[in-house]
């Protein structure tokens, strides 16, 4: 097992995992665009301010992690920003092969400058495991997130 920066070659893989994240989520009820996604996946192996990256086992992509570093709206420093991990369940040390795509991510963020990196999960799945595993690596909580699923004007 291995984790490598996401190609052109493995967002396909890697787009079928983000929609099983999708199906799981919170968020299932806002429909998925695979052209959106495609095109987000993209930017990840194109932008150098985005970040993607993919846990391999046996030649098939069975995680993922995307983020970015961008500026602060009130500063000059820069964030990085999480935006997504997820590994499948049946992988074998699953918690290992995501605190590699973390620690990766966490090392990239440094050498893009990041005074601050977030992460967290919006997705609703499992955040009593979320928790710990984030505070496991040495991230504290830093707010909370609300939804308002049908906005009203």
């Amino acid at each position: 097992m291995h984790v490598e920066r996401l190609t052109y070659d493995t967002v396909p893989d890697m787009l079928v995992l983000l929609k099983e994240l999708h199906d799981m989520s919170n968020v299932k009820h806002i429909p998925w665009d695979q052209e959106e996604a495609r095109a987000s996946a993209n930017m990840c192996v194109d932008m150098p301010n985005c970040f993607g990256c993919v846990a391999m086992h046996d030649g098939q992509v069975v995680g993922v992690m995307v983020g970015c570093v961008v500026k602060m709206i009130y500063s000059k420093a820069s964030i990085g920003i999480e935006e997504a991990i997820y590994v499948r369940l049946l992988v074998p040390e699953r918690a290992k092969v995501a605190a590699q795509m973390l620690q990766w991510f966490v090392l990239w963020c440094k050498d893009l400058g990041a005074v601050d990196i977030r992460t967290g999960s919006m997705a609703g799945i499992d955040n009593y495991a979320i928790d710990v595993f984030y505070r496991s690596h040495g991230f504290k909580r830093a707010g909370m997130m609300y939804s308002l699923k049908e906005p009203r004007t």
